[in-house]
C-alpha cells in the first residue's frame, strides 16, 4: 500500500506541475481514474485479495445505523486513500503522515464503532482577530469533549456551501467559517450483501439524529440569549469520520432569516473573557435545566426562534411565548399584566413603569397581530407607523434577554 500512496503522490506531482492549483483543476474522480492504472495500484489489490483475514471482508457490506451502507472491495478501500492524499496537496511523500492515516484506517476496518460528527455552520458573527488565530488548530470553545464550536476546514468549508447551508451573498466578518459540531459513536455493522440493518436499529438511530440536533439547537439557544445579535444557522449534516463509509452523511435544512428584516446587528466576540463567559453561561444554563426548571426550555427555544423569522409579525409572536413561558403566566387571566411585573422585575432598568408599559404594549400588539391578521388595529389605536412595530419588537427583545440571564441565574441557586 506505501508503495501505490507514492506513485499516487507522484502522480499528484505530475498534475500540479502542468496545473496551477491541483484541487480546483484534478477532482478525485479523475486523479482515482487514472491512479487505477499504475502498476502499484493492481499489485496493491493482488496483495489485498491474499491476505485472508481482509479479504474475508470483502463480498460484505459495512452498515452504520442511519447512514445506510456501503460494499467493502479491494478498489473501494484503495480509492478512499485518494480524497486525504489529493487534499493534503503533498508534493512529496510524507511517511509520518501515511503511517497515521494507515493506523486510522486499520482502527476504522477492525474496530466495533466509527466516529461520528454532526455539524452546524453558523454565520452573522464577528470575531476578531486575535481569537481567529487562536482557534485555528483549537476550538473556538469547548463545551465537553464531544460538543464544542470550531473553524471549519477549506473543504468543509466548500461541503456547507454546496448544500447551501450558508449565505453565499453578503458581508462576511470573519475570515472562516464557524460551526457548532458534536461528535458521537455509532456501532459498525458487519452485514452479508443481502442484509439489511435492523429496524429496531435504524429507529434507534433516528432518535439519536433528533437527540444530537437537540443539543446543537440548545448550543444556538444559549448563544442568543448570551448577547445580542443576529446569528444565523441553516441547517445541521451529520457524517461517518471513515474512510470505509466516506462521503455519506445526513442534513437537515432550515431557511436563514434575513438579517436585513430583522436589523439586529452583528454577533461580536472579541477576547477570551467573552469566551470565558459564554461558557460559564452555558454551565449555568444546564445547572438550571437539570434542576427541572423545564419551562427554561420553552422560554429560551422561543426566544431564539425569533431571531430566524422574516417577518418582524411572527418575530414578536415568539418573544411573547417566550415571556409567557419565562412568567409561568399561561394560568393567569391578566397574562400581559403578569409578563410586564416578572420582566420589570428581573431587568436592571430602574425605571420599572417603563418596563411594565413596554411589555404591556408588546402584548397588546401581539394580540392584534394573532386576532386580527397584522398590526394595523394596534397601530391605528396607539397612532403609530408601520416601522414602530420593529423598535417595540427590539425593545421588547432586550428585555427578555435580560430576564432570561437573571432567571437562568436564580435557577442556579
Amino acid at each position: 500500500m506505501t508503495t501505490f500512496c507514492v506513485a499516487l503522490v507522484r502522480l499528484i506531482a505530475e498534475k500540479d506541475h502542468h496545473q496551477e492549483d491541483v484541487s480546483n483543476g484534478l477532482s478525485s474522480s479523475q486523479l482515482m481514474e487514472e491512479a487505477r492504472h499504475l502498476p502499484e495500484y493492481l499489485r496493491c489489490i493482488d496483495r489485498l485479495n491474499a491476505d485472508s483475514v481482509i479479504s474475508s471482508h470483502f463480498g460484505k457490506r459495512i452498515g452504520i445505523a442511519g447512514f445506510g451502507s456501503t460494499p467493502v472491495t479491494a478498489n473501494g478501500l484503495l480509492d478512499a486513500l485518494v480524497t486525504p492524499i489529493l487534499e493534503g496537496k503533498r508534493p512529496v511523500f510524507d511517511e509520518d503522515f501515511f503511517d497515521r492515516s494507515y493506523t486510522e484506517f486499520e482502527d476504522t476496518f477492525y474496530c466495533q464503532a466509527v466516529t461520528c460528527e454532526a455539524i452546524a455552520p453558523v454565520q452573522g458573527w464577528f470575531l476578531s482577530e486575535e481569537l481567529q488565530q487562536r482557534s485555528g488548530n483549537t476550538p473556538l470553545i469547548r463545551f465537553s469533549d464531544d460538543l464544542q464550536i470550531r473553524q471549519l476546514s477549506v473543504e468543509e468549508e466548500k461541503a456547507v456551501h454546496l448544500m447551501e447551508f450558508v449565505r453565499r451573498y453578503g458581508f462576511r466578518w470573519t475570515d472562516r467559517l464557524y460551526a457548532i459540531t458534536a461528535t458521537y459513536q455509532r456501532a459498525k455493522l458487519v452485514l452479508r450483501i443481502d442484509e439489511e440493518i435492523a429496524p429496531d436499529v435504524e429507529h434507534a438511530a433516528e432518535e439519536e439524529f433528533l437527540q444530537i440536533n437537540d443539543c446543537i439547537e440548545e448550543v444556538l439557544e444559549t448563544l442568543r440569549v448570551f448577547r445580542k445579535g443576529n446569528i444565523r444557522q441553516g441547517g445541521i449534516y451529520h457524517r461517518v469520520n471513515s474512510w470505509l463509509v466516506s462521503g455519506v452523511m445526513r442534513n437537515m435544512r432550515k431557511p436563514l432569516a434575513d438579517p436585513i428584516a430583522n436589523l439586529n446587528p452583528m454577533y461580536v466576540l472579541e477576547a477570551q473573557q467573552d469566551l470565558n463567559e459564554l461558557e460559564d453561561f452555558w454551565q449555568s444554563v444546564q445547572k438550571a435545566k437539570a434542576k427541572g426548571h423545564r419551562f427554561l426550555n420553552v422560554a429560551m427555544r422561543r426566544f431564539a426562534e425569533s431571531n430566524e423569522r422574516h417577518r418582524v409579525e411572527d418575530r414578536l409572536i415568539d418573544l411573547m411565548i417566550a415571556a409567557e413561558a419565562l412568567a409561568q403566566a399561561s394560568s393567569s387571566k391578566s397574562k400581559g399584566d403578569v409578563m410586564a411585573e416578572y420582566v420589570a422585575t428581573h431587568v436592571v432598568e430602574t425605571d420599572k413603569n417603563k418596563v411594565r408599559t413596554v411589555m404591556r404594549d408588546t402584548y397588546r400588539l401581539r394580540n392584534s397581530i394573532v386576532h386580527d391578521g397584522d398590526a394595523s388595529r394596534w397601530l391605528s389605536g396607539t397612532g403609530k407607523q408601520p416601522g414602530d412595530v420593529i423598535v417595540v419588537a427590539s425593545t421588547a427583545e432586550e428585555y427578555l434577554r435580560e430576564a432570561l440571564k437573571k432567571t437562568v441565574m436564580e435557577a442556579t441557586q
